[in-house]
């Protein structure tokens, strides 16, 4: 996902911020889980671990639902973007690349590069 809109150069940021939120939300998640399985036994006639597991489940479940629709898929059929944005977004990440044009392939298609890539093994 990152590859597709980041340079080479960009990407290790990105990929910090992405670890360093992960982190942050195991912290809070904890303290949340905390909350819920010493305030909530016995509301509405359900134990806490029950809330527990229909809470957290929910919210990733709501997350999932809005990040379908709200994540973007590449530069080239983004809905938000001006054509002058998206072609911007591309060339970037090609001329990152090297100039070549890497396309839009699906998981097989990338399992089958990494096979043949000498690096890989």
């Amino acid at each position: 996902m990152t590859s597709s809109w980041y340079t080479k150069e960009e990407n290790p940021m990105r990929m910090a911020i992405w670890h360093a939120g992960n982190t942050i939300s195991n912290i809070i998640s904890g303290f949340l889980a905390a909350g819920i399985l010493h305030n909530m036994d016995g509301i509405a006639n359900l134990h806490a671990w029950q809330w527990f597991f229909l809470i957290e489940g929910a919210a990733s479940i709501l997350m999932a639902i809005a990040a379908f629709f709200l994540l973007p898929n590449w530069p080239t059929n983004t809905k938000w973007l001006t054509p002058e944005e998206s072609e911007m977004a591309q060339y970037r990440v090609c001329l990152s690349s090297g100039g070549k044009d890497e396309g839009i392939g699906g998981t097989w298609d990338g399992l089958k590069a990494a096979c043949r890539d000498p690096f890989t093994w």
